[in-house]
């Protein structure tokens, strides 16, 4: 790909959620990044991508790209020595796309033997290299792309109206009963009186059988919970939703901003 991308503006108020219903019943693979809640410059642009260039994914020792499965001695470091060169861009210009399992870890940290989620990969990407960018404070979406110009389809969608969005969900039940979960905080308090932890989440998971629009599920998130990063990703079958106040980290060529909120206070005045 080339390292700098091409921009076209497109004119008028277009609602970018209401695009992406239609992008989102058009398409199996896409994604939104959302910034809602109080404007500020960590929460300025929302982005939008559908129908990834490649989809990429990690489980074990295999590498997996575009359904072609290759041995490797590490999946994630292979993927970092296979990314293109730094692109030069005024902002977000595409990229990588998707999640990092807390058993990623696995790769970074090769002393430990994190149990793998059964049904999700340890990373699951889609390679984007084109895209919707809007400016929240502004008001102006652009279009980028690097080699492939698909405004017109985007300028089609925009004429389309998306069907009703339902969904249903029935609880099925928690991974932990009361008791368990119990034991689990009173063993963590142990380890950390011990010194062998210093930080730990005791949580659980809540199951649901869903059926209908996932998206759905976000749309009303995005009201009752409007936040700086809200994100829907929809690949490979799975869906990926969520809101966070928190920026975890940001990278900016050669500056990181981190900006976490739980647990953390500040440093002392000394090493």
């Amino acid at each position: 790909l080339p390292q700098k991308p091409k921009y076209k503006k497109l004119t008028g108020e277009i609602d970018l959620y209401a695009l992406f219903t239609v992008v989102n019943q058009t398409y199996d693979d896409c994604f939104l990044f959302e910034s809602l809640g109080e404007p500020g410059y960590t929460s300025r642009y929302s982005v939008m991508g559908f129908a990834p260039a490649h989809h990429i994914s990690a489980r074990g020792a295999t590498l997996q790209i575009d359904g072609q499965g290759y041995e490797v001695d590490n999946p994630y470091f292979a993927l970092r020595d296979i990314m293109p060169l730094e692109t030069f861009s005024r902002h977000y210009a595409g990229g990588l796309v998707g999640y990092l399992g807390y058993d990623a870890v696995n790769y970074l940290e090769t002393e430990l033997n994190v149990q793998t989620h059964p049904d999700f990969d340890q990373f699951a990407f889609d390679m984007y290299t084109d895209g919707l960018v809007k400016d929240t404070m502004t008001g102006e979406l652009e279009y980028f792309y690097y080699t492939e110009d698909r405004s017109d389809v985007i300028l089609g969608l925009m004429g389309e109206t998306a069907k009703p969005q339902r969904f249903s969900a029935m609880f099925t039940g928690n991974s932990l009963t009361k008791a368990q979960h119990r034991t689990a905080v009173e063993t963590v308090r142990e380890q950390v009186s011990a010194g062998n932890l210093f930080q730990c989440e005791v949580g659980y998971k809540s199951m649901y059988a869903i059926s209908g629009n996932t998206l759905a599920i976000y749309g009303k998130l995005r009201k009752l919970n409007p936040s700086p990063f809200m994100y829907f990703i929809k690949s490979g079958g799975q869906t990926v939703l969520g809101a966070s106040p928190e920026l975890l980290f940001s990278l900016e060529g050669s500056e990181m901003e981190t900006r976490p909120l739980a647990g953390s206070i500040r440093r002392g005045r000394n090493p």
